[in-house]
């Protein structure tokens, strides 16, 4: 029933991504999602651990299986509590700061942003890329622990209903399929392009005025400006 229910709301979820058009909508549903699957992570982790500790007290596992258990946890607490942190909490400080930065200085955009007070600006995937490796790693470990301790029931499952447990995993490794090819993308545009960094010569940026500066890159084979 469990991986019907989280089949069911992955369906929901692509449904309306290619139904709805509005993109404040778009985004309202991919924050809820969000809300949804790490803090589920998070749940399903806690939970993990404290199912573990009763266990092991009642004596009705091992210490080796306490141990087990309390890993898959902290994965899965970590997969889904460092990216809500990042998405809701990190996010909601920095529009927060900018926000301030724009009333303390309303006439002066070029102190709104930490890259242009500092007159340089530096682009890099690779911290887009570190992140997304972290979590499809916690959650292919976090999926082969779940996986591993409960192999016998998942074992009795496929003789009771065996669509179920293969439209669960079928979901999972789709998604970890998709996340797999956009980090290895990134990854490749990463490897190509390598870091920027635009040093600004022109001082303060004013919009709609002339900026001037150079930029410093990594790549290979510049392109001729025609």
């Amino acid at each position: 029933m469990f991986a019907f229910i989280v089949v069911l709301i992955f369906i929901l979820f692509f449904v309306l991504i290619m139904v709805v058009k509005d993109e404040k909508l778009l985004l309202k549903i991919a924050k809820v999602f969000l809300i949804i699957v790490l803090g589920g992570l998070v749940v399903a982790g806690s939970l993990a651990i404290l199912t573990g500790i009763y266990e092991t007290l009642h004596g009705e596992s091992d210490t080796k299986q306490l141990f087990i258990q309390m890993g898959a946890g902290i994965i899965f607490i970590a997969g889904g509590g460092f990216p809500l942190y990042l998405f809701f909490i990190s996010r909601e400080v920095a529009i927060k700061r900018l926000e301030r930065r724009k009333k303390k200085y309303p006439d002066a955009p070029w102190m709104w942003v930490d890259q242009w007070s500092t007159k340089s600006i530096v682009y890099s995937g690779k911290g887009q890329i570190s992140f997304g490796w972290f979590v499809l790693m916690v959650m292919t470990g976090g999926l082969a622990a779940v996986s591993y301790m409960n192999r016998e029931k998942i074992l009795s499952k496929v003789e009771e209903s065996a669509l179920e447990v293969i439209a669960f995993y079928s979901i999972f490794c789709f998604i970890l399929f998709i996340g797999f090819y956009a980090v290895v993308s990134l990854l490749r545009g990463y490897l190509k392009f390598g870091k920027s960094i635009f040093e600004m010569t022109s001082y303060p940026g004013i919009i709609g005025g002339e900026l001037t500066g150079t930029i410093q890159t990594q790549m290979k084979n510049i392109p001729e400006m025609q």
